[in-house]
This record gives C-alpha cells, structure tokens and sequence, in this order.
C-alpha cells in the first residue's frame, strides 16, 4: 500500500507583521498571513494574477520564539512547510 503524507510548502510573503501571544495554556503561539500569487498569460496575451491568503498559525514553542518579531518585517518573502489542516466553520444566524 502506498503511504500518504500531509505536507504543504508555500512560498510567498507577509501580508502584515506576525501576532505573537500566549494561549490559556501559556504556550506560545505566532499567526501571520501568507499571500501566494498565481500568474498567467489569458487567450489575449495579457497578464493575470490570482492572490491567495494563507492563515499560518506556529504552535511549537522552538519554532515560534526562532520565528518572533523582530525576525520577521513587513511583506519579507517567507517559507512555510508543515501539514496542511483545513478549519471550516460557520456563524450562527
């Protein structure tokens, strides 16, 4: 059976400086958004460009404190590497 892995590579850059806080539980934990850009060329010769916004959330206390402010500045080009997880919900009416 072929085994399966859950990575995601994304490389883009910063939208806004880092959010560093502490959770309940005191650990420390670093969120940012991650903007990638896909571009094409349309039927017509002229460019396109579709932006994505990546929530990051760091939750690893080594990583978060190596990754902290002022490490991190406005719109740096950035990688992130990890497993990808999906949060869906939805707001009570």
């Amino acid at each position: 059976m072929t085994e399966c892995v859950n990575k995601a590579i994304l490389v883009g850059h910063l939208d806004a400086d880092p959010v560093v806080k502490r959770t309940k539980d005191d650990k420390l934990l670093v969120t940012f958004t991650l903007v990638t850009t896909e571009t094409w060329r349309n039927k017509d010769g002229g460019e396109r460009h579709k932006l994505q916004f990546h929530k990051i959330a760091i939750f690893h206390e080594t990583l978060a404190k190596r990754r902290s402010p002022p490490r991190f500045s406005m719109r740096p080009r950035a990688a992130v590497c990890g497993p990808a997880v999906s949060a869906f919900w939805q707001t009570g009416h």
